[in-house]
């Protein structure tokens, strides 16, 4: 497991600077997601050679590529599937359990949900787009694919930093939909592919 200097001092600042259970929730669901990967690259006959911690996430690398588009489809929706499917699960818990159990499951719940669905963007760098370049690659030939799914990319970021740009500017303070977008902006834009 590789972990870069800058993500390193990132996490610990989230952590000196973040006294709720909100950060170690979001990191659970987030473990959540990156298992339900691996349980499908493993069914897949793949096998993991390597993970980074980036700070939105994990990059894995396996020792093949997926052999089919339908194979690549599957790794990739396979974490928002198990993040879709806790969402009731965790939430009808935290609903019938009382105190802070309850609250944590609650938290838990919602946290897996909202991870579920920014992931599922279609964005090139997120599950959602590698998903649907895979998707269209049945359909079209792969470079066609790779770009069209740059186009929605663009467009999905846009709307994503209206979105952001809402946000704080009616709380004055909640910016993190705004580093995100721009996150995803620099790998999608900037990053070497």
């Amino acid at each position: 497991m590789i972990i870069s200097v800058p993500t390193l001092i990132f996490w610990i600042a989230v952590a000196v600077f973040d006294h709720s259970m909100q950060t170690a929730v979001a990191l659970l669901a987030a473990l959540l997601h990156e298992l339900g990967h691996i349980v499908v690259i493993r069914t897949c006959g793949m096998h993991l050679t390597g993970l980074t911690v980036l700070p939105y996430g994990l990059e894995m690398t396996t020792d093949r590529p997926p052999c089919t588009f339908y194979e690549d489809i599957a790794v990739n929706v396979s974490g928002c599937a198990v993040n879709f499917l806790a969402f009731p699960i965790f939430y009808t818990l935290g609903a019938v359990i009382h105190g802070d159990l309850g609250y944590f499951l609650l938290l838990f719940s919602v946290s897996s949900l909202t991870l579920g669905f920014i992931n599922a963007l279609p964005v090139a760098t997120l599950d959602g787009g590698c998903a649907l370049e895979a998707l269209l690659s049945l359909f079209f030939a792969p470079d066609l694919a790779y770009r069209v799914v740059r186009v929605f990319s663009f467009f999905t970021l846009v709307i994503l930093w209206i979105a952001a740009t809402y946000v704080f500017m009616f709380s004055g303070y909640n910016y993190s939909l705004f580093a995100m977008a721009v996150w995803l902006f620099v790998r999608l834009f900037c990053a070497k592919d």
